[in-house]
């Protein structure tokens, strides 16, 4: 059954402007310069979000993600600067991918001494400790795709529990749940919640139906809220079923840089008016900053000083 709108949450658009792969010959609005992010995250504000996912990009070199601490606190300043009650959201939390010396790639832990207010961590990666002690240096070819192991997560949620920062965590099954369930039990996370957890769904992912959706809605752990990711040619459509459900929704040019089939998106404030556009279109509310912070148990907006 539909949520009806009595008592359906308010829907918090996140928007995640760039990604950590796309470049200027995919899309020229892709915002890659601080100045850039700073600006779209403000039009993506106010064109309904609430929220923005920011991977930076080096100063040095466009194309890649920033391995500089500085760099994020530079762009979550600027962020701040232009839009004063939005949430920051950095890219982090470990990858598969793994430095020669064996550690987690830095580009996916760096911004967290940022003090992001909240940061993404892929649930997937993970694994139990009884399989980490076979992922041993050197790392050479497909060692280096190595997944996230369990102490590696716990060590990086400690540091976001260090710097206050939400873990927003990215799932691409079911059986990433059992996780969470482990970080909360093991103190990492608040008891009593909320947790934020985003699902990828799209055809190339795990979820690729409806029922799916109402299976991951059905299963969802306490005391979180839950939110979806989807690319490519069915994105409205799933977004649209989503936003009915009650689920909250991601946008932006790292997922999707289409309006529609051939039409590129120019900036990532017109992803955002579209996606605003279909939730009142379905009586859905739109959140405000102040009411995502309050549904997600985040404090007021963090000053950023550069």
């Amino acid at each position: 059954m539909l949520n009806s709108n009595a008592s359906v949450s308010p829907l918090i658009i996140t928007c995640a402007i760039t990604g950590d792969r796309s470049v200027r010959d995919k899309n020229p609005g892709i915002p890659l310069t601080c100045a850039e992010q700073a600006q779209e995250s403000f039009d993506a504000y106010n064109a309904g979000a609430c929220m923005v996912h920011v991977h930076r990009r080096s100063a040095a070199d466009h194309a890649v993600t920033s391995t500089d601490p500085n760099e994020y606190l530079e762009v979550n300043a600027a962020i701040r600067a232009k839009s004063p009650e939005i949430i920051v959201n950095n890219t982090s939390g470990g990858s598969k991918k793994r430095d020669d010396n064996g550690m987690i790639s830095s580009p996916q832990t760096v911004s967290i001494t940022a003090k992001p207010e909240v940061a993404s961590i892929d649930a997937i990666n993970l694994i139990g400790p009884e399989t980490s002690a076979q992922i041993q240096p050197p790392f050479e070819g497909r060692d280096k795709e190595a997944k996230l192991t369990y102490e590696e997560s716990k060590q990086v949620q400690e540091l976001m529990k260090k710097h206050d920062c939400k873990p927003e965590y990215m799932c691409y099954g079911f059986d990433d749940y059992k996780y969470i369930v482990k970080f909360i039990n093991a103190g990492l996370l608040d008891a009593q919640g909320p947790h934020w957890v985003q699902l990828l769904f799209s055809g190339t992912t795990v979820f690729e139906r409806v029922e799916e959706l109402l299976e991951a809605m059905r299963t969802l752990p306490e005391n979180c809220i839950l939110g979806i990711i989807a690319g490519g040619d069915t994105q409205w459509e799933v977004m649209a079923v989503a936003i009915a459900l009650g689920v909250h929704v991601r946008i932006g040019m790292e997922d999707n840089m289409y309006l529609s089939k051939d039409v590129l998106a120019t900036s990532n404030a017109k992803l955002v008016e579209k996606i605003a556009n279909i939730a009142r279109e379905l009586n859905r509310p739109i959140a405000t900053a102040a009411e995502a912070r309050e549904m997600l148990g985040i404090s007021s907006p963090r000053h950023y000083s550069w």
